[in-house]
Formats: C-alpha cells, structure tokens, sequence
C-alpha cells in the first residue's frame, strides 16, 4: 500500500515546491508595486551615468511601462527613438555611441522588477544563496531565440528576503560579442535608496561592478543616479520619430 501512495507523495511535493516559486515571485511583484505599474502609461526620469573616465551619459528618459516605445533625450545632444521594431538617431547626421544600445537598454534596467515574468523570458525557480555575508533570494533570467537585440542576455536576480526588492542583478551584455566572451566578464548593478510612487518602488542609486557568481560584487566600474521621476501620459507625440532622423542597425556579432 505505501507503495501506491509514494508516487502520490512525490507530486504533492513537486507542487508545493513550485507553489513556493510562484509565491516568491508574487512577493517580489507586489513589492515593488506591479499592479500599480500595469496602471500607468510613460515613465520619464533624467539620468546620470557614469563608468570610469568616459564621458558621463545625461538625459532624460521617457519610456512605456506597458508597451515597447522608448525615448532618450541626451543633453545638450541628439535624441534616441525606438518605436518597438527600428531604432533611430535625430538629426540624421548626429553621432552618439552605442545609440541604439542606451535606448534599448536603460528602460530595461529601470523596469527589471517588474518584468520578472514577461512574455518570451523564462525565470528559474527562486532559491537561497549567500554573498559577502548576506543573503537573497535568486533566480536567473533567460530568454527565448528572438526576442530583441540580444536574446543571449541572462539576469541573475537578487532579492531581499526581509523586503522582497531587487537589490542586486547580475548580467551579462551580448550586443556586439558572443556570449562565451560575455561571461568572461559578468557584471553587476545594485539597486539603492528606493522611493515610493504611489505604491510603485524604483531605485534611484545604481552601482555598477564587475561580478561573480559564487563571490558576489568584485570591483565598482560606474554608478548611475535617477532623478525626477514621475509617470506621465504618452499624448500624440511623445514617441514621433522626425523627419530628421537616422535609422540606427542592429548589432553584429561575428561568428
């Protein structure tokens, strides 16, 4: 008789356990305010990036919480478009580094909590880990053949367990490289100094560092400060692409 109800027992555990996962992900969504999230339409925010001895990136940011369409204003420079299929640069004679990159990249960066769970990703199941001392909750991140520029991309999700927010995600970054030379240098960016929107937490401090799996945060490389944050309406035009614009490629990888 035990017999016929192990095979019974083994289920049942499989279905708490995956209970659980599913439970930490809620927790981690509600956290950081995803219902909320779902209710609004554009996020703005100026930011402030800077890695090493290059030139700080600053510009405002306009991107949609619930749709693909993103904007990115340089100071004193060109404007970024992304309509959710082509990246553009205006005027069409600009110049800006890694453009399509920035634009495709920091709304990504700025949403992370909450899409968790999005269409074309697949999370792994939540478990507990320890670095420096401290611990988290986490789960990588992966994504199925097709999806955006660099489907190879991978995020390891940190969450802390006492208040269920991200507070750290390792990545690495495939535009313009294979993944084997990508995970020869992971990276790491830490969420601080939250703020609360209307039930919505964003981080306004990012840290970033190079990174390690099992020894966590290696080395500071760049920081990033977020200001004036506020969610808007998108109007008319918003994320109308000049005349006067230039289509910026893909990236390529060589085999």
């Amino acid at each position: 008789m035990k017999h016929r109800y192990f095979p019974v027992f083994i289920v049942g555990l499989l279905l708490y356990g995956c209970a659980q996962q599913e439970n930490i992900a809620e927790k981690v969504e509600s956290a950081h305010g995803l219902d909320q999230w779902w209710q609004t339409d554009v996020l703005q925010v100026d930011m402030r990036l800077t890695f090493g001895k290059n030139p700080p990136l600053v510009g405002t940011l306009f991107f949609e919480t619930n749709g693909p369409r993103a904007r990115l204003d340089i100071t004193n420079g060109p404007r970024i478009f992304y309509d959710g299929h082509t990246a553009y640069i205006s005027p069409a004679d600009a110049e800006f580094p890694r453009a399509r990159f920035h634009v495709l990249t920091w709304p990504w960066f700025v949403a992370a909590p909450f899409k968790l769970r999005g269409t074309g990703s697949e999370l792994t199941p939540f478990k507990q880990v320890v670095l420096q001392d401290e611990t988290f909750w986490n789960a990588r991140q992966s994504f199925a053949a097709g999806q955006g520029d660099t489907p190879d991309d991978w995020y390891e999700f940190y969450v802390d367990p006492k208040h269920s927010l991200v507070r750290q995600m390792g990545y690495i970054v495939t535009y313009e490289r294979s993944r084997q030379e990508a995970e020869q240098n992971v990276s790491v960016i830490v969420y601080d100094d939250y703020i609360d929107l209307n039930g919505i937490q964003l981080a306004q401090q990012w840290t970033f560092g190079t990174f390690s799996l099992t020894d966590g945060f290696l080395k500071k490389k760049g920081e990033g400060r977020l200001r004036g944050i506020k969610f808007i309406s998108s109007g008319s035009d918003l994320f109308a692409v000049p005349q006067d614009k230039r289509e910026l490629p893909k990236p390529r990888v060589d085999d």
